[in-house]
C-alpha cells in the first residue's frame, strides 16, 4: 500500500526499501492505491516507506475494517447469486455456504489476523463463475480481470478456456462463419482486458521486472513456510538423507538471490518446468471430462464450480513454489458446491468437511505469537465442531476420519507448546515445527485430493450414483 500510494507506476515493481515488495499484478496494485487513500486519512503513519514494518492500534482496526468491508461487498453477494441458480435451493442452504465461506477458520485466520485479502479474490472467482451460466463473455471478461489481481488463478485458464469454447461451438450449431463471430467477441473481451492491464506495464517499460516479481522462478520450489503438498516429502527427504548420509551429497545451488530456502542437499530441486507439466498433465483429464459434461448440459456453473476447486487442489500439489495459504482458494468453491449439489451424498459431504478441516490445521503455522497461537486453536475448533453440528455427521459411521483429525490436532498442538519451546527452540531447529505440522497434514489433504479428482474424472460416467454431474 505504502509503495503504491507514494511511488508512480513506473517504480512499482523495483521498488525495495522493504522485504515486502509488490509482487502481484496490477489491479490488485490498483487497489493497494486506492486503500492508500484511504488509510492517509486514517494515520498517515501507515504510508511511510521503511525496513520496518509501522503497527498501532490504528493499523489494527484499519486493516481489519477494509478487510471486513471489502469481503461483505464482494464475498457474500456472488454466493447469494450461486445459491439461488438452484430452483430448489433451501434458505439453510444460503446459511451454510455462507457460513462455511465467510467464517471459514483458514480464511479467518489469513484474512482478519494476518490482514490478507483473500475473501476479494474468492469473490471474482465466484462472480466470474456464476456468470457462466447466462454471461459467458462477461464471465471471461471477469475471470481475465481476476487473473491480473491475482496471477495464480491463471491456472484456471483452461477451464474457461474449454467452457468458452464449448460455448461457441453450442451456439454456432455446426455453422463456421457463427462460431468465428462468437470466438472474436470472446477474445475481444479477454483481450480488452489484458491490454488495459499490461498497458501501463509496457510504457514504463517494466515488463521484464513484472514478470520477474510475479514469477520469480530463482525461487525454491517450495515457500519458506512448506505447505501440505507432495513437495513437502521431498524436502524432508532431502532432509534426512542428509542428517544421516544415506547417500553422497553435494550442495544444489538454487537461490542466488538469498530467498527462502537456499538449497537441496542429496536430491536435485525440482524446476519450474516441471511444476507445470506435471499441473498440465493432471489437469488435462479434468478438461476432457469438463467438455463432455458441457457437452450434456445447459448450465455449466456447477460443472465449472467444481472443476475450479480440483484444479485449484492439483495446483496446491504440484505447483512451483505454493503458499500454504492457497489451499483456501480449492476448499471455498469446494464447499459451496457441496452444500448446493451433494449435500445428500453423504460421503462426498465427510470428506468436504475434513479436506476444510486439514487445510485449516496446515494453515495454523502462519500464526506463531501470542495471543494468536492460542486463538487459533479455538477458532480451527470452533468451526470443526459447528460442522459437524450443521451437517449432522454420523460420527460412528467416520470415526476414522474425526479420531485421525483429533489425533492430528493433538499432535500439532503438543509439538507447538511443548516440543518447540522445550526443545527446538534450544536446539536451533526453528523450521522443524513447520515441517513436521505440514508432514502431518500432507497426507490426509493428498488423500481426500485425490477422492475429488477421482470422483470427477473416473467415477461420474461409470457409477450412477456419483453421475449427479451431468443433472
Amino acid at each position: 500500500m505504502a509503495i503504491t500510494f507514494n511511488k508512480p507506476i513506473k517504480e512499482w515493481y523495483y521498488e525495495e526499501t522493504s522485504i515486502w515488495t509488490l509482487d502481484y499484478p496490477i489491479f490488485f496494485a490498483y487497489f493497494e492505491c486506492a486503500l492508500g487513500f484511504l488509510a492517509n486519512k486514517f494515520d498517515p503513519k501507515i504510508l511511510v516507506l521503511s525496513k520496518e514494518p509501522y503497527f498501532t492500534k490504528k493499523t489494527l482496526i484499519f486493516q481489519r475494517l477494509s478487510v471486513i468491508i471489502t469481503e461483505l461487498i464482494s464475498l457474500v453477494p456472488p454466493i447469494i447469486l450461486i445459491c439461488k441458480t438452484k430452483s430448489k435451493s433451501e434458505t439453510s442452504s444460503l446459511y451454510l455456504s455462507l457460513f462455511c465461506t465467510i467464517f471459514n477458520a483458514s480464511l479467518v485466520m489469513v484474512d482478519h489476523i494476518h490482514f490478507q485479502y483473500n475473501g476479494l479474490l474468492m469473490g471474482i472467482l465466484l462472480l466470474s463463475i456464476y456468470l457462466t451460466n447466462n454471461y459467458p463473455i462477461l464471465s471471461a471478461l471477469v475471470f481475465t480481470f481476476l487473473v491480473f489481481t491475482k496471477h495464480f488463478f491463471i491456472v484456471l485458464a483452461p477451464l474457461w478456456f474449454i467452457f468458452l469454447l464449448n460455448t461457441c461451438v453450442k451456439r454456432s450449431e455446426g455453422k463456421p462463419k457463427t462460431f468465428i463471430k462468437s470466438s472474436l467477441k470472446v477474445l475481444s473481451a479477454v483481450l480488452s482486458v489484458s491490454a488495459f492491464a499490461i498497458a501501463p506495464i509496457i510504457i514504463n517499460g517494466q515488463i521484464k521486472q513484472f514478470f520477474s516479481r510475479l514469477f520469480p522462478v530463482s525461487r525454491s520450489f517450495i515457500h519458506f513456510l512448506p505447505a501440505s503438498n507432495l513437495y513437502t516429502l521431498y524436502a524432508i527427504a532431502d532432509k534426512l538423507l542428509a542428517k544421516f548420509n544415506l547417500i553422497p551429497c553435494k550442495i544444489y545451488n538454487l537461490d542466488p538471490e538469498g530467498h527462502y530456502i537456499k538449497s537441496m542437499k542429496c536430491i536435485p530441486p525440482i524446476k519450474p518446468f516441471f511444476c507445470i507439466a506435471i499441473c498440465i498433465l493432471s489437469i488435462i483429464p479434468v478438461m476432457v471430462r469438463l467438455w463432455y459434461n458441457l457437452s450434456n448440459v445447459k448450465k455449466p456453473m456447477k460443472a465449472i464450480l467444481l472443476t475450479s476447486s480440483i484444479s485449484l487442489l492439483i495446483t496446491f500439489q504440484f505447483g512451483f513454489h505454493i503458499h500454504e495459504k492457497q489451499i483456501i482458494y480449492a476448499v471455498l468453491p469446494l464447499g459451496i458446491y457441496t452444500i448446493l449439489f451433494s449435500r445428500n451424498d453423504q460421503q462426498f459431504l465427510v470428506y468436504y468437511i475434513y479436506l476444510s478441516n486439514w487445510s485449516n490445521l496446515s494453515i495454523m503455522v502462519l500464526l506463531e505469537t501470542y495471543p494468536e497461537n492460542v486463538i487459533k486453536y479455538i477458532i480451527v475448533t470452533a468451526y470443526y465442531i459447528s460442522q459437524l453440528l450443521f451437517f449432522n455427521i454420523n460420527l460412528r459411521e467416520y470415526s476414522f476420519h474425526n479420531s485421525l483429525f483429533i489425533f492430528g490436532t493433538t499432535i500439532i498442538f503438543f509439538l507447538e507448546f511443548f516440543l518447540q519451546k522445550l526443545v527446538f527452540d534450544k536446539l536451533q531447529l526453528v523450521f522443524i515445527f513447520h515441517a513436521l505440522s505440514s508432514l502431518i497434514c500432507t497426507f490426509p489433504i493428498l488423500y481426500y485430493t485425490s477422492y475429488f479428482y477421482y470422483n470427477w474424472v473416473f467415477s461420474a460416467t461409470n457409477n450412477s450414483k456419483t453421475n449427479r454431474f451431468s443433472k
